[in-house]
């Protein structure tokens, strides 16, 4: 998602405005948030009890659920919208936020000089991975989220690690918000895809064997028919990828990392 870092001219122009921006009447003071019921289920884990009060809410689907999860937006948005001159202060946050050309994050130097960094633009939803030669170099867009496999909505770069020699880079995207990413690696210099994409890389990160020729990953299982979405969570492996290999990957550490 989109990381916005303050800058203290920023800060300092809020501050001077909110005295102002405070003076707005106040709204009607919001209703209390709903309360969830609880309804206890116990497990046991290796001899251990374990109580869990509210695990009927990992069905989002159910009245129940949506009903309370509706009574909490409603409260938040009540909430939100009660604090004195917010509208002022919001529209004063935007226009300051619009004024920033450009947003630079998570910059790591490889080798050869190389200098890979996520940039935003203003105006643009999503970090872009670019890279370039020195810290003087010509800027090169390297991996476009939007541009990146299939799925629908945006689409978000996760994570991305370069290869020890900077020829390659793997990276994971995202689509719809949903943070369940999907690995790629691309040659540096062409920007060429090097392998098929590799699915269920949720909280996965890549890190490169010594030599290169491959990497290993964290993924998720894969759900039989029927299953419940939340199973996914349980039994993840990690994995290791040969870039020159054929067939399947190689499990590493057994299910139920």
């Amino acid at each position: 998602m989109p990381r916005s870092i303050p800058t203290p001219r920023m800060i300092c122009a809020v501050l001077a405005s909110a005295s102002a921006f405070a003076q707005a009447a106040p709204t009607a003071a919001p209703v209390a948030p709903p309360v969830a019921a609880v309804k206890p289920v116990a497990d046991t884990y290796f001899g251990t009890t374990v109580t869990d009060g509210y695990r009927y809410m990992e069905d989002l689907a159910a009245p129940e659920v949506r009903q309370w999860a509706r009574g909490q937006a409603d409260f938040a948005r009540a909430t939100l919208d009660a604090i004195p001159g917010r509208a002022a202060l919001l529209a004063r946050l935007r226009q300051l936020d619009d004024s920033v050309k450009e947003r630079v994050v998570d910059v790591t130097r490889g080798a050869g000089g190389l200098v890979f960094y996520e940039k935003r633009d203003a105006g643009e939803e999503q970090l872009k991975l670019y890279v370039r030669k020195g810290f003087q170099g010509e800027e090169r867009l390297l991996v476009d989220p939007d541009k990146s496999g299939a799925g629908g909505g945006p689409r978000a770069l996760e994570f991305y690690s370069p290869s020890n020699d900077g020829r390659s880079v793997a990276y994971g995207v995202s689509a719809g918000g949903s943070e369940e990413a999907v690995i790629h690696v691309v040659d540096v210099a062409t920007g060429k895809e090097l392998i098929e994409p590799i699915d269920r890389a949720t909280f996965s990160w890549v890190n490169w064997l010594p030599d290169d020729r491959g990497f290993v990953y964290m993924r998720l299982q894969a759900l039989p028919a029927g299953a419940a979405d939340v199973e996914k969570l349980r039994n993840s492996g990690v994995w290791l990828h040969r870039m020159a290999g054929k067939g399947a990957d190689t499990l590493l550490l057994a299910a139920g990392v």
